[in-house]
């Protein structure tokens, strides 16, 4: 059962770490091309759904699943 769980966390790291870079990627890509690449409230909307994407891989990493150990979830 563990390592299923185990399997099932690092299949979804990866994709979200793969969508990650993707958004990250592109917003680079969009403020380059941009004179003023802050100035845009979509700019900015991306910026924080990139910020909610990495503090959910930063807090599903720190959570282990293990055999007897609960998965506790901080917010």
């Amino acid at each position: 059962m563990s390592r299923q769980l185990n399997a099932e966390r690092q299949r979804n790291l990866n994709r979200d770490t793969a969508k990650l870079v993707a958004m990250t990627q592109a917003l680079k890509a969009e403020t380059d091309a941009a004179e003023d690449p802050f100035s845009t409230a979509v700019t900015l909307h991306r910026i924080e759904q990139i910020e909610k994407l990495a503090h959910k891989i930063r807090d599903e990493m720190a959570s282990t699943p293990g055999p007897d150990i609960p998965i506790i979830r901080m917010n």
